[in-house]
């Protein structure tokens, strides 16, 4: 199976090939919009000097849309540093214990300040189950 590094142009595109085989606007029962903006990136990944990377993906009447930047207003924006991304990135959230994982993986991070939330942490029941499966799809192709 072929890996790619958080934040970059295949990653993104992998992404947004799991989040368009999981989410299904048919099936989610309210619009949400997510924004995951990474930073501190690493230079081999942003030679350029901008150290950030930024994804979005929202669901509303007209569909799903996923790409790579940002948006103005989402319901909920997570800002992260690149190794906390990564973290999250590789573990497969399957169980109990790797939720768990999760959990103490952003404590640590948002007591460190390594992690912040703006907005609405409760996703919708429906499009946080859609995204989990999205994000266990990544996780074995996450370096």
């Amino acid at each position: 199976m072929r890996g790619f590094e958080v934040a970059t142009s295949g990653w993104m595109d992998a992404m947004a090939g799991a989040v368009a085989a999981e989410m299904d606007p048919a099936t989610l029962a309210e619009p949400f919009s997510l924004v995951e903006i990474f930073r501190n990136l690493p230079h081999h990944i942003e030679p350029n000097g901008d150290a950030t990377f930024a994804w979005y993906v929202c669901v509303s009447a007209a569909g799903v849309d996923v790409g790579p930047g940002s948006l103005p207003d989402p319901d909920l924006r997570i800002l992260m540093t690149h190794a906390v991304a990564v973290k999250l990135g590789r573990l497969a959230y399957e169980d109990a214990a790797s939720l768990a994982m999760r959990d103490d993986i952003y404590a640590l991070a948002a007591s460190d300040g390594s992690v912040t939330f703006e907005g609405d942490a409760k996703l919708p029941p429906l499009f946080a189950a859609a995204l989990l499966r999205a994000h266990n799809r990544m996780a074995p192709q996450t370096l």
